[in-house]
């Protein structure tokens, strides 16, 4: 008797050892670059660029990393499991701040999920979290409007987060020496910055302050080898609809003679400055948040 129960309990451990092996493996790598990563194929490169220009706004602002995560399934594990496990593995937020937030779409499964940091728990508790799902990220979702689903839910988030949150102030003390070196690393960051916005800015809508989406592009003026040209993009908001056109130079011809792509986005988003080589700052999941079927 006392055999065969200990060859049931070995039988369970090594159950559950496969199984967390099993679901180790079904998480996925953080992005070399930027913040978002769609496994599951459905955001397409436009709307990858414009969430990393959000994105890196918001962490610019006032320093909350938000990720996102488009998955196929997140079986055999719960979406709630796998956003906590995937949170800690590429530590979201600041250590120390937890200031964190991921966004994690099972697209088989149906499932949206948003797992928040402990920092941030109190601005975004359960029930606030969820009813933002049921308002803004569910009715696109059920239309398999996967990327619009995505970019509202992160729009309404980043817009309360600016709204509400206050980052820590620094405390400790600093070298003199590095104190310069920061300020001046972040003043020809912001004036690099200024540059590529000024040549190429995603506007908000006038109405409702939402981010608008690039929806056509239009070449005005034919670049030559010696000349730059002009463009224009068109802007619309997903909220209330309302479109704007954005204006912006081109590059003279290259050495092939192709003409440059109206749509090529030479913002801060497109670019290797968006976020660090899988660069989370190392922070902790609360365990808050909430998950909506869809």
């Amino acid at each position: 008797m006392r055999r065969r129960l200990l060859s049931v309990a070995l039988l369970i451990v090594c159950v559950a050892v496969f199984q967390q092996v099993v679901w180790a493996e079904s998480l996925i790598a953080p992005p070399p670059k930027g913040y978002v990563v769609d496994d599951a194929n459905v955001l397409g490169v436009d709307m990858v660029a414009q969430l990393n220009e959000a994105l890196h706004e918001l962490e610019e602002e006032n320093g909350i990393e938000m990720a996102v995560a488009t998955v196929p399934t997140t079986k055999p594990m719960t979406i709630e499991e796998y956003a906590v496990d995937l949170f800690e593995e590429w530590g979201i937020g600041q250590k120390g701040q937890d200031n964190g937030i991921l966004v994690l779409l099972a697209v088989n499964d149906r499932r949206i999920r948003v797992e928040v940091g402990y920092g941030l728990e109190g601005i975004l508790p359960d029930s606030r979290v969820g009813s933002i799902l049921d308002s803004v990220a569910v009715p696109p979702l059920r239309d398999d409007r996967f990327g619009d689903g995505v970019a509202d839910l992160v729009d309404e988030l980043a817009r309360i987060l600016l709204d509400e949150f206050q980052p820590d102030p620094v405390t400790k003390p600093a070298n003199t020496w590095l104190v310069v070196i920061v300020v001046l690393g972040a003043v020809t960051a912001l004036v690099v910055g200024a540059i590529a916005l000024a040549m190429r800015s995603v506007p908000r809508c006038a109405t409702c302050r939402r981010r608008m989406r690039k929806v056509a592009d239009e070449l005005l003026v034919h670049p030559t080898e010696t000349s730059g040209g002009a463009a224009r993009a068109r802007y619309r908001c997903g909220r209330c609809g309302a479109e704007e056109w954005v204006d912006f130079a081109l590059p003279p011809l290259d050495a092939a003679g192709a003409v440059p792509d109206p749509g090529a986005d030479t913002s801060s988003a497109g670019s290797d400055s968006s976020g660090s080589d899988a660069g989370f700052g190392g922070g902790e999941s609360g365990g808050g948040g909430a998950s909506q079927q869809f």
